[in-house]
């Protein structure tokens, strides 16, 4: 979170993340950017259902504590390599509010 924070933007979380409104936009009813958000969100659920696709998400990792780095960093940038030369994710207009 303070990497986030070095930067300037927000993280985007639904309503069970509340506490830091300067770090992390949620959904609220009467916010007109919702359904922005709301495809935004979508499309991360995108890249989480690839991601699933090693079993990394949801299973237990029975490997050494020191393994769990590298092999999620591996497994991230196969996904990233496959939304750019196979399965691109669909893009979202984006405006912060």
């Amino acid at each position: 979170m303070q990497q986030l924070a070095a930067t300037g933007e927000k993280a985007e979380a639904d309503l069970g993340y509340r506490g830091q409104p300067d770090r992390i936009w949620l959904p609220q009813d009467d916010n007109a950017a919702l359904h922005e958000k709301n495809d935004v969100r979508a499309r991360q659920e995108s890249v989480n259902r690839l991601l699933k696709n090693f079993s990394i998400l949801h299973r237990v990792f029975r490997h050494e504590r020191v393994l769990h780095d590298p092999v999620f960093r591996a497994v991230a940038t196969i996904t990233e390599l496959r939304m750019a030369n196979q399965n691109p994710i669909f893009g979202v207009p984006y405006n912060e509010v």
